[in-house]
Protein backbone atom coordinates (compact mmCIF):
# COMPACT_ATOMS: atom_id res chain seq x y z
CA UNK A 1 0.00 0.00 0.00
CA UNK A 2 1.05 3.91 -0.64
CA UNK A 3 1.22 5.94 1.93
CA UNK A 4 0.76 9.99 0.44
CA UNK A 5 0.35 12.53 3.32
CA UNK A 6 -1.87 15.28 2.00
CA UNK A 7 0.42 18.14 0.95
CA UNK A 8 -0.77 21.90 2.52
CA UNK A 9 -2.29 24.52 0.48
CA UNK A 10 -0.16 26.78 -1.17
CA UNK A 11 0.13 30.57 -2.22
CA UNK A 12 0.19 31.36 -6.22
CA UNK A 13 3.17 32.43 -6.90
CA UNK A 14 5.28 30.38 -4.32
CA UNK A 15 8.34 28.40 -5.76
CA UNK A 16 8.06 24.35 -7.45
CA UNK A 17 8.09 21.91 -3.74
CA UNK A 18 8.53 18.30 -3.47
CA UNK A 19 6.33 15.30 -2.30
CA UNK A 20 6.68 12.89 -0.38
CA UNK A 21 5.09 9.24 -0.08
CA UNK A 22 5.97 5.56 0.56
CA UNK A 23 5.31 2.29 -0.05
CA UNK A 24 4.78 -0.69 2.00
CA UNK A 25 7.07 -2.88 -0.37
CA UNK A 26 9.52 -0.48 0.04
CA UNK A 27 9.59 0.37 -3.66
CA UNK A 28 9.62 3.86 -4.71
CA UNK A 29 6.91 5.91 -5.29
CA UNK A 30 5.95 8.68 -8.40
CA UNK A 31 3.43 11.26 -8.83
CA UNK A 32 1.42 12.98 -11.50
CA UNK A 33 -0.81 15.72 -11.86
CA UNK A 34 -4.25 15.32 -12.66
CA UNK A 35 -5.07 18.91 -13.27
CA UNK A 36 -2.48 20.42 -15.37
CA UNK A 37 -4.42 23.49 -15.81
CA UNK A 38 -3.46 24.19 -11.88
CA UNK A 39 0.14 22.06 -11.16
CA UNK A 40 2.23 20.09 -13.10
CA UNK A 41 4.87 17.43 -11.74
CA UNK A 42 8.34 17.25 -13.31
CA UNK A 43 10.87 14.74 -12.11
CA UNK A 44 8.33 12.28 -10.54
CA UNK A 45 8.21 14.11 -7.29
CA UNK A 46 8.37 18.00 -7.85
CA UNK A 47 5.33 20.05 -8.66
CA UNK A 48 4.69 23.40 -9.99
CA UNK A 49 2.39 25.95 -9.41
CA UNK A 50 0.58 27.17 -12.64
CA UNK A 51 -2.87 28.57 -11.55
CA UNK A 52 -5.38 29.46 -8.94
CA UNK A 53 -7.28 26.47 -8.03
CA UNK A 54 -7.57 23.13 -6.69
CA UNK A 55 -4.59 20.86 -7.44
CA UNK A 56 -4.92 17.00 -7.54
CA UNK A 57 -1.81 14.80 -7.61
CA UNK A 58 -1.91 10.75 -7.68
CA UNK A 59 0.86 8.87 -6.50
CA UNK A 60 1.32 5.38 -7.91
CA UNK A 61 4.02 2.21 -7.28
CA UNK A 62 4.42 0.14 -10.01
CA UNK A 63 5.27 -3.76 -9.60
CA UNK A 64 8.37 -5.48 -8.81
CA UNK A 65 9.82 -8.76 -9.04
CA UNK A 66 8.24 -9.66 -5.55
CA UNK A 67 5.53 -6.93 -5.52
CA UNK A 68 3.04 -6.24 -7.48
CA UNK A 69 1.41 -2.86 -8.37
CA UNK A 70 0.46 -1.04 -5.42
CA UNK A 71 -3.29 1.00 -5.90
CA UNK A 72 -2.91 3.92 -6.36
CA UNK A 73 -3.84 7.27 -4.27
CA UNK A 74 -4.68 10.88 -4.76
CA UNK A 75 -4.45 14.04 -2.78
CA UNK A 76 -5.87 17.03 -3.04
CA UNK A 77 -4.76 20.65 -1.62
CA UNK A 78 -5.79 24.48 -2.76
CA UNK A 79 -3.46 26.98 -4.29
CA UNK A 80 -4.77 30.20 -3.10
CA UNK A 81 -4.60 33.52 -4.63
CA UNK A 82 -1.74 36.22 -2.60
CA UNK A 83 -3.26 39.32 -2.03
CA UNK A 84 -2.24 42.57 -3.67
CA UNK A 85 0.92 43.65 -2.60
CA UNK A 86 2.26 47.26 -2.75
CA UNK A 87 6.53 47.39 -3.06
CA UNK A 88 8.07 50.42 -4.11
CA UNK A 89 11.15 51.61 -5.16
CA UNK A 90 13.58 53.31 -3.27
CA UNK A 91 11.20 51.71 -0.28
CA UNK A 92 11.45 54.83 2.18
CA UNK A 93 13.42 57.48 1.04
CA UNK A 94 14.12 59.65 -2.53
CA UNK A 95 17.39 61.85 -2.16
CA UNK A 96 18.03 64.34 -5.38
CA UNK A 97 21.33 64.64 -4.08
CA UNK A 98 22.88 67.99 -4.80
CA UNK A 99 20.86 70.42 -7.50
CA UNK A 100 21.82 73.70 -8.67
CA UNK A 101 19.75 77.17 -7.33
CA UNK A 102 17.35 77.84 -9.96
CA UNK A 103 17.64 74.13 -12.10
CA UNK A 104 15.25 71.06 -12.08
CA UNK A 105 16.49 67.38 -10.89
CA UNK A 106 14.28 64.62 -11.79
CA UNK A 107 14.05 60.98 -10.27
CA UNK A 108 11.69 57.94 -10.77
CA UNK A 109 9.79 55.96 -7.85
CA UNK A 110 8.81 52.34 -9.17
CA UNK A 111 5.42 51.02 -7.65
CA UNK A 112 5.24 47.38 -8.30
CA UNK A 113 2.62 44.67 -7.34
CA UNK A 114 4.28 42.05 -5.75
CA UNK A 115 0.81 40.02 -5.57
CA UNK A 116 -0.82 37.64 -7.32
CA UNK A 117 -4.35 39.89 -7.70
CA UNK A 118 -4.87 42.90 -9.19
CA UNK A 119 -4.40 45.87 -6.96
CA UNK A 120 -5.33 49.72 -7.64
CA UNK A 121 -3.62 53.41 -7.18
CA UNK A 122 -6.67 55.58 -5.67
CA UNK A 123 -4.54 58.59 -4.65
CA UNK A 124 -1.54 60.15 -4.93
CA UNK A 125 -1.97 62.50 -1.85
CA UNK A 126 -0.56 66.18 -2.37
CA UNK A 127 2.91 66.02 -1.78
CA UNK A 128 3.28 67.69 1.72
CA UNK A 129 5.89 69.25 4.46
CA UNK A 130 7.37 72.93 4.70
CA UNK A 131 9.32 72.33 1.65
CA UNK A 132 6.43 70.76 -0.71
CA UNK A 133 6.11 73.44 -3.30
CA UNK A 134 9.68 72.24 -4.73
CA UNK A 135 9.02 68.79 -4.93
CA UNK A 136 6.24 68.05 -7.92
CA UNK A 137 5.03 64.92 -9.67
CA UNK A 138 5.54 65.21 -13.89
CA UNK A 139 2.61 63.74 -15.81
CA UNK A 140 1.11 61.46 -12.43
CA UNK A 141 -1.26 58.56 -13.83
CA UNK A 142 -4.59 58.99 -14.08
CA UNK A 143 -6.48 57.76 -10.84
CA UNK A 144 -7.39 55.07 -10.27
CA UNK A 145 -4.44 53.37 -11.24
CA UNK A 146 -4.38 49.67 -11.84
CA UNK A 147 -1.98 47.37 -11.60
CA UNK A 148 -2.22 43.88 -12.31
CA UNK A 149 0.04 41.01 -10.66
CA UNK A 150 3.73 41.91 -11.09
CA UNK A 151 3.08 45.01 -12.74
CA UNK A 152 4.26 48.37 -12.15
CA UNK A 153 4.45 51.92 -12.67
CA UNK A 154 7.11 54.80 -12.90
CA UNK A 155 6.10 58.05 -10.60
CA UNK A 156 8.49 61.20 -11.77
CA UNK A 157 9.42 63.41 -9.46
CA UNK A 158 10.96 66.67 -10.16
CA UNK A 159 13.22 68.44 -7.24
CA UNK A 160 13.67 72.68 -8.15
CA UNK A 161 15.60 74.45 -5.63
CA UNK A 162 15.05 77.81 -5.07
CA UNK A 163 17.56 78.69 -2.96
CA UNK A 164 21.08 77.15 -1.28
CA UNK A 165 19.94 75.25 1.59
CA UNK A 166 18.39 71.61 2.75
CA UNK A 167 14.62 70.59 1.18
CA UNK A 168 12.14 67.85 2.61
CA UNK A 169 8.58 66.57 1.76
CA UNK A 170 6.61 63.28 1.81
CA UNK A 171 4.64 61.74 -0.88
CA UNK A 172 2.05 59.08 -0.18
CA UNK A 173 0.74 56.63 -2.48
CA UNK A 174 -2.70 55.67 -1.53
CA UNK A 175 -3.93 51.95 -2.93
CA UNK A 176 -6.02 48.74 -1.99
CA UNK A 177 -2.73 46.57 -1.34
CA UNK A 178 -2.89 44.34 2.06
CA UNK A 179 0.57 45.30 3.02
CA UNK A 180 0.91 48.91 2.58
CA UNK A 181 -2.72 51.00 2.00
CA UNK A 182 -0.93 54.16 2.55
CA UNK A 183 2.76 54.13 1.45
CA UNK A 184 4.76 57.15 2.32
CA UNK A 185 8.30 57.66 0.61
CA UNK A 186 10.61 60.78 2.18
CA UNK A 187 12.03 63.08 -0.40
CA UNK A 188 14.83 65.45 -0.04
CA UNK A 189 17.59 67.41 -1.68
CA UNK A 190 19.77 70.14 -1.38
CA UNK A 191 19.80 73.46 -3.24
CA UNK A 192 24.01 74.67 -4.04
CA UNK A 193 24.56 77.96 -5.23
CA UNK A 194 26.12 78.01 -8.54
CA UNK A 195 29.42 80.09 -8.33
CA UNK A 196 31.16 81.45 -11.38
CA UNK A 197 34.28 83.40 -12.09
CA UNK A 198 34.55 86.67 -9.95
CA UNK A 199 34.25 90.34 -12.51
CA UNK A 200 37.32 91.62 -13.34
CA UNK A 201 38.40 94.37 -10.61
CA UNK A 202 39.15 97.77 -11.76
CA UNK A 203 42.41 99.12 -11.37
CA UNK A 204 41.67 103.36 -10.13
CA UNK A 205 45.40 104.21 -9.27
CA UNK A 206 48.65 104.61 -9.84
CA UNK A 207 48.47 104.80 -13.59
CA UNK A 208 47.54 105.78 -16.98
CA UNK A 209 46.53 103.34 -20.09
CA UNK A 210 50.18 104.01 -22.16
CA UNK A 211 53.59 104.36 -20.98
CA UNK A 212 55.34 105.76 -19.67
CA UNK A 213 52.43 106.76 -17.14
CA UNK A 214 51.61 108.09 -14.20
CA UNK A 215 54.27 110.32 -12.67
CA UNK A 216 54.65 109.40 -8.49
CA UNK A 217 56.40 110.64 -6.38
CA UNK A 218 57.27 108.10 -3.76
CA UNK A 219 58.62 104.57 -3.88
CA UNK A 220 55.68 103.00 -1.94
CA UNK A 221 52.30 104.27 -3.48
CA UNK A 222 49.14 103.58 -2.73
CA UNK A 223 47.43 101.08 -5.52
CA UNK A 224 43.92 101.42 -5.29
CA UNK A 225 41.11 99.04 -7.32
CA UNK A 226 37.23 99.05 -7.29
CA UNK A 227 36.52 95.22 -6.01
CA UNK A 228 34.90 92.31 -6.89
CA UNK A 229 31.61 91.30 -5.55
CA UNK A 230 32.26 87.56 -5.55
CA UNK A 231 36.00 87.24 -5.35
CA UNK A 232 37.66 85.63 -2.43
CA UNK A 233 41.03 87.14 -2.91
CA UNK A 234 43.16 89.33 -5.10
CA UNK A 235 46.70 89.65 -6.60
CA UNK A 236 48.90 92.44 -8.07
CA UNK A 237 51.75 91.94 -10.39
CA UNK A 238 54.08 94.28 -10.87
CA UNK A 239 56.52 94.33 -14.02
CA UNK A 240 59.29 96.13 -15.79
CA UNK A 241 60.11 96.79 -19.34
CA UNK A 242 60.11 95.06 -21.63
CA UNK A 243 56.68 94.09 -19.86
CA UNK A 244 55.00 90.90 -19.79
CA UNK A 245 54.41 87.85 -17.26
CA UNK A 246 57.73 86.88 -18.05
CA UNK A 247 59.55 90.67 -16.43
CA UNK A 248 57.12 90.36 -13.06
CA UNK A 249 59.34 90.77 -10.54
CA UNK A 250 56.75 91.70 -7.48
CA UNK A 251 53.45 89.70 -7.05
CA UNK A 252 50.82 90.31 -3.64
CA UNK A 253 50.10 87.12 -1.46
CA UNK A 254 46.48 86.66 -1.87
CA UNK A 255 45.01 90.05 -0.43
CA UNK A 256 41.85 88.91 1.14
CA UNK A 257 37.70 89.68 -0.43
CA UNK A 258 37.61 93.40 0.66
CA UNK A 259 40.35 94.95 0.57
CA UNK A 260 40.92 98.02 -1.94
CA UNK A 261 44.16 99.34 -1.54
CA UNK A 262 47.76 97.82 -1.36
CA UNK A 263 50.90 100.24 -0.07
CA UNK A 264 54.23 98.97 -1.51
CA UNK A 265 56.44 97.62 0.88
CA UNK A 266 59.58 99.73 1.00
CA UNK A 267 62.55 98.78 -1.83
CA UNK A 268 60.25 97.25 -4.10
CA UNK A 269 60.72 100.09 -6.40
CA UNK A 270 63.41 102.68 -7.67
CA UNK A 271 63.14 106.01 -8.75
CA UNK A 272 63.22 106.69 -12.70
CA UNK A 273 62.26 103.04 -13.71
CA UNK A 274 58.97 102.79 -15.66
CA UNK A 275 56.31 100.32 -14.29
CA UNK A 276 52.93 98.31 -15.44
CA UNK A 277 50.72 97.19 -13.23
CA UNK A 278 47.63 94.50 -13.25
CA UNK A 279 45.52 92.60 -10.80
CA UNK A 280 43.33 89.42 -10.78
CA UNK A 281 40.24 88.45 -8.74
CA UNK A 282 39.83 84.47 -7.69
CA UNK A 283 37.04 82.55 -6.77
CA UNK A 284 36.36 78.74 -6.19
CA UNK A 285 35.37 78.98 -10.15
CA UNK A 286 38.46 80.50 -11.62
CA UNK A 287 40.53 83.63 -11.95
CA UNK A 288 39.76 87.16 -13.67
CA UNK A 289 42.53 89.43 -14.91
CA UNK A 290 41.93 93.20 -14.97
CA UNK A 291 42.28 94.79 -18.35
CA UNK A 292 44.16 96.61 -19.45
CA UNK A 293 47.05 97.04 -17.63
CA UNK A 294 48.26 100.58 -16.47
CA UNK A 295 51.63 102.10 -16.29
CA UNK A 296 53.34 105.00 -13.80
CA UNK A 297 57.21 105.85 -13.05
CA UNK A 298 58.75 106.68 -9.95
CA UNK A 299 60.27 110.57 -9.85
CA UNK A 300 62.41 112.61 -7.08
CA UNK A 301 60.07 114.89 -5.71
CA UNK A 302 56.87 116.10 -7.02
CA UNK A 303 55.92 116.18 -10.20
CA UNK A 304 55.37 118.88 -11.66
CA UNK A 305 51.21 119.66 -12.55
CA UNK A 306 50.17 119.80 -15.65
CA UNK A 307 49.56 122.69 -17.93
CA UNK A 308 46.13 122.89 -19.02
CA UNK A 309 46.14 126.31 -21.35
CA UNK A 310 48.45 129.36 -22.08
CA UNK A 311 47.18 132.93 -22.77
CA UNK A 312 48.67 135.66 -23.58
CA UNK A 313 47.29 137.07 -20.48
CA UNK A 314 49.94 134.60 -18.69
CA UNK A 315 52.99 135.43 -20.58
CA UNK A 316 55.59 138.06 -18.46
CA UNK A 317 57.94 140.40 -20.71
Amino acid sequence: TITFPAPASHVFGSGPFTLSASASSGLPVSFTSQTTSVCTVSGSTTVTLVAVGTCTVQATQGGGTYYLAAPSVSQSFQVYSAPASLATSPDTALSFGNAAVGSSASATISVQNSGTTTLHINSLLPITGSDASSFSLVSPPSLPYTLVAAGSVQLNVRFQPGSARYYSATLCIGNDSSNAPSKCIGLSGTGVATVTAPSAPGMVSPGASSAPGQLVPTTTPVFTWNGSATASYYNIYISQPPYGSGQVFYTSQNLPAGTTTLTIPSGVLQTGIPYRWNMSATNSAGTTYAVPAIYFEVTTGTASPAVSAISPANLIA
